[in-house]
Formats: structure tokens, sequence, C-alpha cells
């Protein structure tokens, strides 16, 4: 741990690089996590060691004194006006984790050590994608407010499909539609296998991926190797039909309160069938079982372009539509004098 020695005016907070290969790092990091509000799987180590070293690793962590009040997974990669810091980095979110309520005064402090920081180590900009707020029990947004005092402002949204999780029943919550496809596929003798091996399923998620033209975020090797080494927080279910599964989805068990798909996918043969529809209302069901607030069905949308498929079937779910948010801050702008000498007046 290598700790910055700050200069700014008030400065009471002390920014220092982690590394989840440090025993005494990792475990004040897996302790903040136990208390973090908004924390989730993309935060933990154990998630992001599956990267292994493909990235430049530069987690920052929020001292006050000896004690871990915050931090941040990040990786620097090259960028066009020379080096962006991005949390998160090969993950869905990322941004900083706070141990408690962080007050105003607080966050700025915070906010202002993370520029200085930033910029002392050659970094011209930093990208985040913070957790939903939905993730949060609390959902205080102060230290994000002290951010864009310093410039912080977005750069794009994305929708994503979040269903809040009914705890008497799932039916009471989906359209006609969707209660018409469930029984459907009950008729059909759909059944649903849960905790399947990833071999299983991945000719189903390929055959999703090239009738929408694109490719898996992960090789079935690392999405095996996820399943095995985090079996509790990320499994696979299938709908079979025929001794075999027609359709898949994967489960990111993201925090204590929140579940998410990252994998929907479904044989188009088998489509009438309607297995997917069954295998999410049994996901619901798993959701509510577990006390589960919301299931996150991934976002249906890219730079402002809506797919309109996705819409139409996640909303048969009773979801809600929130912003995935990505924000940067240039430390040009977040360390001009000018705006420091505006705000001290």
């Amino acid at each position: 741990m290598t700790a910055t020695t700050l200069t700014a005016q008030h400065a009471k907070v002390q920014i220092a690089r982690m590394s989840r290969n440090s025993e005494r790092d990792l475990a004040m990091w897996r302790r903040l996590l136990q208390t973090a509000d908004g924390a989730t799987l993309f935060h933990t180590a154990d998630f992001l060691s599956y990267h292994g070293d493909r990235f430049d690793e530069h987690h920052l962590g929020v001292f006050k004194g000896d004690q871990l009040i915050a931090m941040m997974p990040m990786a620097l990669v090259p960028h066009d006006d020379g080096i962006m810091a991005r949390s998160p980095y090969g993950a869905s979110y990322g941004g900083m984790i706070t141990a408690g309520q962080m007050s105003y005064r607080t966050s700025c402090e915070v906010a202002d050590a993370l520029c200085e920081y930033l910029s002392k180590s050659g970094v011209k900009s930093l990208q985040m994608t913070p957790s939903l707020i939905e993730y949060s029990i609390r959902g205080d947004e102060t230290l994000l407010f002290a951010l864009m005092q310093r410039e912080l402002h977005s750069i794009r949204h994305d929708v994503t499909h979040l269903v809040p999780v009914a705890q008497t029943g799932i039916e009471e919550s989906l359209s006609t539609r969707a209660r018409r496809a469930m029984h459907r596929a009950e008729q059909c003798g759909v059944t649903i296998a849960r905790r399947v091996p990833i071999a299983e399923i991945w000719p189903v998620i390929e055959m999703t991926h090239e009738k929408f033209g694109g490719t898996p975020t992960h090789t079935m090797s690392q999405l095996a190797s996820l399943t095995q080494s985090l079996r509790h927080h990320i499994f696979a279910d299938a709908a079979m039909q025929d001794g075999k599964p027609i359709a898949a989805v994967v489960y990111f068990v993201l925090n204590s309160h929140t579940w998410m798909t990252f994998y929907l996918a479904t044989n188009p043969d088998y489509r009438d069938s309607q297995g997917l529809t069954l295998l999410l209302c049994d996901g619901l069901s798993q959701c509510a079982r577990e006390g589960i607030r919301y299931l996150d069905l991934g976002t249906s949308s890219v730079d402002l372009m809506a797919r309109d498929n996705l819409f139409q079937f996640k909303e048969n779910f009773g979801t809600v539509a929130r912003f995935r948010t990505t924000y940067l801050l240039s430390m040009k702008e977040a360390m001009n004098p000018q705006r420091v000498s505006l705000e001290a007046e």
C-alpha cells in the first residue's frame, strides 16, 4: 500500500494504492465490503481476480488515519489523451464504495484527494460507472455530488430493467402475455434444471448471440471458471425440453438484496415453448424465497439506441427502467485553479 501525501487545504484523508495480492490490503478490502452500502460482486477481489494480469490494476483506498473508509476498484488504460482510469474494468459496475454515511465535508475531502492523487499519477481522466441506487440500502449520493462539483459529468446512459421482487407471489406482477407464456411452457412439458454446467448451456448462448450479430462477453472457459470459483455468486439455470436445454439464464448474485441476469438465451427452434419466460419466473421465485428486493434483467439499450425486442420481453415481468450511467472526470478541469479559487470565495 503506497500512500500519497496530500497538500490540499482541509485534507484529512489519504488515498493509497491497494493490491488484491497483498494479504493486509485484502483483509481491509474484505472488511470494508461487509459494511459498504452499494457494494456488489464486481467490487470484490475474488471476482476481479479472474482477469489475471490482463489489466494494469490500480485499486484505490481512502483512509482516515489507519481506517479504510472507502475504496474503488480501478485500472489504468491507454487513451487518446493519455492514461485513463476506469472503474469498472472488465465488469458492469464500479465506482467508489464507502464504509458508512459520508458527510458532505468528508465527501469533498475525498473528491479533492482523489483528483490530486490521479493528477499526480499522470492520469488524464477518470471514467466511472457506479452501482445503481437500487443496489444500496441507504442510497446516499453525496460523494457523487461532490465529484460533480469538480466537473464530473455523464457521458452515457443505458437503460437497464429491474424487477421489484414480489414476496407474496410472482404472477401478480406478470403481464397477461407473460402468464400465458408461462402456462404454455408448462403445457409443453418444459422443466427447470438449476445450477447446470456452463458447457451444457453454451450452445444456447452462442445461438442467441449469433442471431443478434454479437459475441458473448465471456468465453466458455472464462464463464465456467467463474461459476466454479464463485459458485455461490454466479450460476446457470436452464429450461429443459426433449432432454436438452432450450433456454438458459446466468445469474450474478450482486449482494444480499440484488441479483442480476447476465445472459438471457434461448434456442430459436424452441421459441414457441416459451422456456425463457418459465425460467425467469422460476428465477423470481428463487429471489422471493431468498428475500431479494430486485432482479436486474440487464441493459436494453446501447448509446440511447433501444433494442425493442428486449424492452418488449422484459416489460412483461413488471420491470422498472433505470439508467446505468457512465461518468467522466477530466483532471484538467477538476484541478483548474480558477475552479478552486471560486470555491474558496
